[in-house]
């Protein structure tokens, strides 16, 4: 569950926030911006796939944490530290999130921009240390991962960092290629998320404009087909080791 929390669910709002807010520009859901309601409602999935998946884990544990380990530990024992802390961390922040986003400034406000890159920060920070929860928890002995799959689960999960990673570049690569930095920071301060204001992005019916946006769908599209493809797969490994030592 915290495979598809952040490698599907989360990475997906990530993206869909950052470099698609403006692809359904005349388009509202609900009363409120398509990409504002396809995002907040991803990171609700995620955070109830954690808060489950949490309950699950420690309930397992008997309410303990493997915090500590000495110098003579094996891969295993160290990684089980690392993904204690890891875990805590990425989770507490997935968190905390929501309740940052609902103490948000107005869309006019002179903090928007800085709560924008804080938000953003603050959720690129959580998942990174959740990836690293996720690729440490290989060598444990509780998902027999490495056991019954040896590195082939390091291949997938490193293939879709790689391809996370590749994703995002393209992202910004199409953005920088649209929009100035000044033309983007205005653009997201007055990217209301309930108002019907014009923004420049949304302004701009250029041809160029348009192909523009829609590239960066396609690629969401891609990295949603992918991303879903690879949690699949780790899934199946997964499951399969989980039947095998039992």
């Amino acid at each position: 569950m915290m495979l598809w929390g952040w490698w599907f669910l989360a990475s997906n709002a990530i993206l869909l926030a950052r470099y698609c807010k403006f692809a359904w520009p005349s388009t509202k859901l609900c009363g409120a911006a398509v990409w504002f309601q396809l995002h907040r409602s991803l990171m609700v999935l995620s955070v109830a796939l954690q808060v489950i998946a949490f309950l699950f884990v420690i309930t397992q544990a008997g309410f303990s944490f493997y915090l500590w380990c000495t110098m003579q530990c094996t891969m295993e024992h160290f990684s089980k530290p690392t993904h204690t802390w890891t875990g805590l961390i990425a989770f507490t922040l997935a968190v905390l999130q929501p309740f940052f986003a609902w103490i948000r400034p107005s869309g006019i406000s002179k903090f928007r921009y800085a709560f924008n890159c804080l938000h953003w920060f603050i959720g690129m920070t959580a998942f990174v240390v959740a990836s690293v929860a996720i690729i440490s928890a290989i060598p444990l002995g509780k998902t027999a991962l490495a056991r019954h799959h040896a590195k082939l689960p390091n291949f997938w999960m490193g293939l879709y960092l790689i391809f996370f990673t590749v994703t995002t570049i393209i992202m910004e690569m199409l953005v920088a290629r649209n929009v100035s930095k000044r033309t983007r920071r205005e653009s997201e301060n007055a990217a209301l998320i309930y108002s019907k204001t014009p923004i420049a992005e949304r302004q701009s019916r250029t041809p160029r404009a348009v192909c523009n946006r829609r590239l960066r769908v396609f690629v969401l599209l891609l990295h949603t087909t992918g991303s879903f493809a690879i949690c699949s797969i780790l899934s199946k490994m997964l499951i399969d080791s989980y039947f095998s030592s039992h």
